[in-house]
């Protein structure tokens, strides 16, 4: 993982105490740094299954939740999709990237507090 800013690891490294004050509780981290650069990091909340996907080749940041209909036992339904519209080529781009998405995921977390 040659991308320190786009490492799922460590954004949920950084957002550990978010997820603890949730209690969230981490199911699946995938990172693909070989292909674009793309992540998915997976989570329980309140027994509902959510995923966080960023998709790095379009700057896309979604989360989606795990439903199920008597048509599609399971699905994944796009909740909040954000674009981040800046390329990220410089080191303090990355930062920012890094900051968008985290700030992102947050508000995220903050609206399924709400609902």
């Amino acid at each position: 993982m040659n991308e320190e800013y786009n490492n799922p690891f460590k954004i949920v490294e950084k957002m550990k105490g978010e997820f603890e004050r949730r209690n969230i509780k981490i199911t699946n981290i995938q990172h693909d740094d070989c292909f674009g650069g793309s992540w998915i990091i997976e989570f329980i909340l309140d027994k509902l299954n959510y995923k966080f996907v960023w998709d790095n080749r379009e700057s896309w940041l979604v989360l989606a939740i795990l439903g199920e209909d008597k048509k599609h036992p399971k699905y994944w339904e796009d909740i909040h999709i954000y674009r981040y519209n800046k390329s990220t080529r410089s080191s303090e781009e990355k930062k920012a990237l890094e900051k968008h998405n985290i700030e992102k995921m947050l508000l995220s977390l903050e609206e399924i507090d709400n609902r």
